[in-house]
């Protein structure tokens, strides 16, 4: 979920449906899956995924209202992690907030690279969504399309994020070598 960046509806759907059809291998399978597309006020949709695949969709926009560091001191000094930077992602992107990002492509085939942000950066919105679900910052004003405006905040909204990107949404690939680096760097 997030900023729309097309204002014709059935080009932010076409590309939903993409997403989709990376991690379920056909269009026909991501028609079949879809429960919404949202494409007027934000981009994001709503679809029936296993566990596993919703895990294919990841990553995070670091300019997302919901990761401003105002308010929050310097990152802890026992904290031993790093920014990687890349496409879209650059040494600006990691903050108070987002204290370390990295991505992994050991053991993802080229194929499923193709398309995506050599970075940490967020290609659909899902990770993005995830994290500020659960650990995004108050947002005041924030609503759907301009109605029902209000605060957004997660469940946890003063804690920091360090983002590991090993899944990589143009095809149902994580590799397993990226997974078990990931959780040895975390």
């Amino acid at each position: 979920m997030g900023e729309k960046h097309h204002d014709v509806p059935s080009v932010v759907t076409a590309l939903h449906h993409d997403i989709l059809s990376s991690v379920l291998g056909s269009k026909d399978e991501a028609q079949k899956s879809i429960v919404y597309s949202y494409k007027h006020g934000f981009s994001g949709f709503a679809a029936m995924l296993t566990e596993s695949q919703a895990k294919t969709i990841a990553g995070i926009w670091p300019e997302s209202r919901s990761f401003d560091d105002s308010g929050y001191g310097p990152v802890p000094t026992r904290w031993k992690g790093t920014c990687h930077t890349g496409e879209a992602f650059n040494a600006t992107s990691c903050n108070r907030k987002i204290i370390g990002a990295r991505w992994y492509t050991g053991g993802v085939l080229d194929e499923a690279l193709k398309g995506e942000h050599m970075s940490p950066r967020d290609l659909g919105g899902h990770g993005t969504h995830v994290a500020s679900t659960i650990a995004g910052g108050e947002v005041r004003n924030a609503s759907f399309g301009g109605l029902g405006a209000g605060l957004a905040r997660g469940g946890a909204p003063r804690a920091r994020l360090a983002v590991y990107k090993t899944c990589w949404g143009r095809r149902t690939n994580c590799g397993d070598a990226a997974i078990l680096a990931a959780i040895d760097d975390a």
